[in-house]
């Protein structure tokens, strides 16, 4: 199983929204939606 998959799975399961997900882990929530839709570069400006 792809790992956005895995991220977007346990995230609902857990029953967090992807801004209380970004909110604990300090990011934003942009970059948890980017990760779930296999768009995210942590390298990208």
């Amino acid at each position: 199983m792809a790992k956005n998959i895995i991220l977007k799975v346990a995230r609902t399961k857990s029953e967090l929204s992807q801004q209380q997900l970004a909110d604990t882990v300090t990011i934003t929530r942009q970059t948890i939606s980017d990760i779930e839709r296999r768009d995210y570069n942590p390298y990208k400006t």
